[in-house]
């Protein structure tokens, strides 16, 4: 089924590219990265244990806004890296009708693999293709500068598993001359505009559509599980600064009580894609919507 929705003039469609999971109490810390305590969760999670992992997913959205097509976020590509397997986002956009040639830009939310992967393909030889010849890549330059750092990067160590994924999923993107760094706040069409939204790597971003009296927020790994929208203090130990992550999570949620936004993300727990920040029992909560296609995503 094509979960395609209509924002104003904007077409989006989700193209399902792999699976997560995370248990809530092992993945997430308090700001001084401690535990947190297991009755902390009760309000969240009712009778389910939160030590037991909950299934996700890795989306990826195709949004249609004044004549381009943006992909938002490339999944995890086929480099055999992510460790629930190999992804699909190449057969997702397929049954959208949408081919690679018609992707005009790309902005992955961060630079972590889950979201890069598909910036390339392994070619004949093996040797990575871009994915999507005629787009022009956005990367926000603090991103770039972090996982393309040879000290982060480390080329000493065989193994590194970072050396890969920049030689596989960032660097060739240079190389062909696609890649835009973003620096702030920045405007791909009147209709969506990137948001720096820092914290879990330093150029992660955020992407706001707004058109005709209607928004939707994307926000990449601001958030990996719904209760970090109520608890902003609750990060996972991969966040890169925990000081920024919880205001970061602030200002998405701010940005969408404001506008009455949708939220998506590419890891919110498994069922409705969208939802709104709504107050349940004195607490401010993602709950999930379940939003009528308005009709099939459509070519530009």
């Amino acid at each position: 089924m094509k979960e395609a929705i209509r924002i104003g003039s904007v077409d989006i469609a989700v193209a399902r590219d792999s699976y997560w999971a995370a248990a809530p109490a092992t993945h997430l810390r308090d700001r001084a990265s401690n535990a947190i305590p297991l009755e902390r969760f009760a309000p969240y999670v009712g009778r389910q244990d939160p030590t037991t992992q909950v299934a996700s997913r890795v989306l990826c959205f195709v949004v249609k806004s004044q004549g381009k097509t943006v992909l938002l976020d490339a999944g995890v590509g086929a480099w055999g890296l992510w460790r629930f397997g190999d992804g699909h986002l190449l057969d997702a956009l397929a049954g959208l009708d949408v081919r690679p040639e018609e992707i005009d830009v790309v902005i992955p939310s961060h630079l972590h693999l889950d979201h890069i992967g598909w910036n390339t393909r392994p070619g004949p030889d093996g040797k990575p293709v871009v994915t999507f010849p005629n787009a022009r890549y956005m990367f926000h330059k603090a991103d770039w500068d972090r996982f393309t750092d040879p000290v982060i990067v480390d080329r000493q160590d065989p193994a590194s598993r970072l050396a890969r994924i920049a030689d596989t999923c960032l660097l060739p993107i240079s190389d062909a001359q696609q890649m835009d760094l973003v620096a702030t706040d920045a405007s791909v069409t009147s209709e969506l505009k990137i948001l720096h939204t820092p914290g879990h790597t330093p150029g992660s971003v955020s992407v706001l559509v707004e058109s005709g009296g209607e928004s939707v927020l994307f926000i990449g790994d601001v958030a990996h599980l719904c209760v970090q929208l109520t608890e902003y203090d609750w990060s996972p130990l991969g966040d890169v600064d925990r000081e920024l992550s919880p205001k970061s999570r602030r200002r998405v949620v701010e940005e969408a009580v404001g506008r009455n936004a949708l939220v998506a993300g590419p890891h919110l727990e498994e069922g409705p894609v969208y939802g709104r920040m709504v107050m349940l029992n004195g607490r401010r909560v993602w709950q999930g919507v379940d939003v009528p296609a308005q009709r099939e995503i459509v070519a530009a």
